[in-house]
């Protein structure tokens, strides 16, 4: 895997200071979800309690251990410089603005260092199967993270209309030339022209949200994870009479009634923690503030798929344009 951060931090300070206050928290969401999930893996991998060895596999070596403490620790240094720079704009606050900004952009950098896990630590050999199963996972994490934080900082997001499919395109690129412990089918996605950015506020959330919960083990009713199983999504989409039919789909293990039935609500959330059950709620503020609806469909054992109706306007040739002149 390749981590590069691909904006300047005059981008980033620039791009903070265009954040809307009212979507705040939603975007604190975005930046800093991602790290809670992170830690919990890293957590687990440098357990050494004996009765978690059964459940985790054989205690790491201590230099294994010594090296993903530091990582942890610069996790919680960037997420705490990050959570200062949005406090500081929601306070309207912004004296200290700038160097607030300086220290995020250091601390994600600095991120970038210890990455991949899987590569960075030494005599990578000895670590149990199950818990190099987590340090792979956390580079997948940190790879979308990176990702999103490049399409959001980045000058070159701004743009004129978004072509969803010229984004899905890239970002199924960059998975293939990046290892992923969750596969991505080839899209088929038509040419779909928008004002408002659909990717990054609805597709990439959705995608976070597979790969941190679809694949939860308690979900999985059937015992389907073994070795063999492979897991992975779908983004595609059809067209119907008046709108462009986007669909997520994972083969995961589905969502539990209880969570189901408040989906979209905030602070839903199958974890107990300040901050979670963001997410889906965000991603349906934003569909709804830009003319769109979003459901869910969802078999406890087999898959989840999110749909997203966006009403389109007109059709030329193979591009449909997703808002009026």
């Amino acid at each position: 895997m390749q981590y590069s951060i691909n904006f300047t931090l005059e981008e980033m300070l620039s791009s903070f200071k265009k954040f809307p206050k009212d979507n705040l928290v939603i975007i604190r969401h975005e930046l800093l979800g991602i790290f809670d999930h992170v830690l919990d893996c890293t957590n687990a991998f440098v357990t050494t309690e004996e009765k978690f060895e059964k459940l985790w596999g054989k205690t790491p070596e201590k230099n294994q251990i010594n090296y993903v403490k530091k990582f942890n620790k610069q996790i919680q240094s960037t997420a705490l410089s990050l959570n200062q720079v949005l406090s500081s704009l929601s306070h309207n606050s912004i004296s200290r603005l700038n160097e607030l900004c300086l220290n995020s952009y250091n601390n994600l950098n600095n991120i970038i260092n210890y990455l991949p896990l899987q590569n960075k630590i030494k005599n990578q050999q000895s670590i149990d199967p199950k818990r190099k199963e987590m340090l792979k996972e956390v580079d997948a994490y940190l790879n979308c993270c990176f990702y999103a934080y490049n399409n959001l900082f980045s000058s070159n997001a701004q743009k004129e209309f978004f072509d969803l499919k010229e984004d899905i395109r890239k970002y199924f690129i960059f998975r293939q030339n990046n290892e992923s412990y969750i596969h991505m089918h080839l899209p088929n996605i038509d040419y779909i022209h928008t004002k408002a950015d659909f990717f990054t506020y609805a597709v990439l959330p959705l995608i976070k949200n597979i790969e941190e919960h679809a694949f939860n083990k308690d979900n999985d009713i059937f015992n389907r994870y073994n070795a063999d199983f492979c897991k992975y999504f779908d983004v595609d989409n059809l067209i119907e009479e008046q709108n462009i039919l986007l669909i997520i789909k994972d083969n995961g293990f589905g969502i539990r009634d209880k969570i189901y039935e408040k989906l979209f609500a905030a602070g839903n959330s199958s974890k107990n923690k300040i901050g979670h059950g963001i997410g889906l709620w965000a991603v349906k503020k934003f569909c709804v503030e830009n003319g769109a609806q979003i459901t869910c469909k969802s078999e406890l054992g087999n898959f989840t798929q999110f749909e997203i109706r966006i009403p389109y306007y007109s059709a030329i040739g193979s591009i449909f344009k997703c808002y009026s002149e």
